[in-house]
């Protein structure tokens, strides 16, 4: 965990980052690392799910089509979160973030706009990365917004962002411009 997972970060493999967090801290805390997925596992509550159908609507009567997904958050993020604020597992709020595909990256922009005027934002949880990249090339606007009462975490990206930010440089393969510029990124690395 101690150097394959932060080096598969710095590579921007977040998909392969996540799993290995997630099957170390099983081996160094398995009853905790159960006890958190079995809560995960079962159905997600009621209102994100009710809230993600409303997004998508949302974004479809204002012309942005989009895919909208619900993620639950890594074993081991949940689990730093507990460690280190000192919560139980039922403190845990943000336990599932809301992903939101758009086909361009102005499109991103647009459904931010569209989401802020319905919802409130929390602004000190708002972040572009998209004009601010992650030194690991991930691209995304982050977001949290209020409604009836629940706090929601959102990520609106393209698909090409999406791919990037799961797998890395293994999702460049095609894309030209992009691999050489990753490619020196790696070579200086």
């Amino acid at each position: 965990t101690d150097i394959y997972a932060p080096l598969s970060h710095f590579l921007g493999m977040g998909r392969i980052r996540r799993e290995l967090e997630d099957r170390s801290l099983r081996c160094m805390e398995p009853d905790a690392i159960d006890k958190i997925q079995n809560e995960i596992e079962t159905a997600p509550p009621e209102h994100i799910l009710q809230f993600q159908n409303t997004i998508r609507d949302l974004l479809k009567q204002n012309g942005v089509r989009s895919g909208v997904r619900m993620r639950p958050k890594s074993l081991a993020s949940i689990f730093r979160k507990m460690q280190q604020n000192n919560l139980s597992l039922d403190q845990i709020l943000d336990r599932y973030a809301i992903e939101i595909i758009v086909s361009r990256r102005l499109t991103c922009y647009l459904s931010l706009g569209i989401l802020h005027e319905r919802y409130l934002p929390v602004m000190e949880r708002f972040k572009d990365f998209i004009a601010l990249p992650r030194r690991n090339g991930y691209q995304a606007l982050h977001t949290h917004v209020h409604s009836s009462g629940q706090r929601y975490e959102l990520h609106i990206q393209t698909p090409s962002m999406h791919r990037l930010g799961e797998f890395g440089v293994a999702s460049l393969r095609g894309d030209t411009q992009r691999e050489e510029r990753r490619m020196r990124w790696l070579h200086e690395f």
